[in-house]
């Protein structure tokens, strides 16, 4: 009976001791490798032009809308200002044929030109109208490609890679430089 009154004891008695905050140190071992955050790819928009200048080289910093690279204007500000010449050249004809109608419009109120006469005025004032809006376009189409020749870069990085070199012919599409975005890495385990 004592062992067993002494085992009751044992089993009702409470210990309290205050918490006390502890560090654990733990590690583990990972193998891993650091790669950019977000690798762009930059290249030119038009092809077919000599590389003029190239203004950064590897490890430099770029903020978004710098220029990089500069391909060769002078054939596209030629044909520029030739798409320019025939634009204002559709332009005088567009002006030549809207006067020839106003002139015949006037006539056919007095009844002394044809319908038909009047007709194919108008639709020689209509296809003026058109060769000068196809000129327009033109001429917007040169400048936009003009624009191009000056590679920028896309977003703020680092730049992590040249392979573009001046004198050499750009194609468009083909990697000139690689840009680190925001100069972020991460590292993969």
């Amino acid at each position: 009976q004592a062992k067993s009154a002494a085992a009751r004891a044992a089993v009702m008695t409470v210990t309290a001791a205050p918490l006390v905050r502890t560090e654990l140190t733990r590690t583990i071992a990972v193998n891993g490798s650091v790669y950019a955050w977000q690798d762009v790819i930059i290249a030119p928009e038009v092809g077919g032009y000599r590389v003029a200048e190239v203004l950064v080289d590897v490890g430099d910093r770029v903020k978004a809308g710098q220029k990089l690279v500069a391909l060769s204007t002078s054939l596209l500000e030629a044909e520029v200002a030739t798409k320019q010449a025939i634009l204002n050249q559709r332009l005088a004809e567009l002006d030549n044929a809207e006067a020839a109608l106003h002139r015949g419009q006037m006539l056919a109120d007095t009844h002394v030109l044809s319908e038909a006469d009047l007709d194919k005025l108008t639709a020689d004032q209509l296809a003026k109208k058109a060769a000068a809006a196809s000129a327009r376009a033109d001429l917007e189409t040169s400048r936009l490609r003009l624009k191009f020749t000056s590679v920028t870069a896309p977003d703020d990085g680092i730049i992590t890679s040249r392979t573009v070199t001046v004198g050499q012919i750009a194609q468009a599409g083909v990697e000139m430089l690689r840009l680190l975005r925001e100069g972020r890495i991460e590292w993969r385990g």
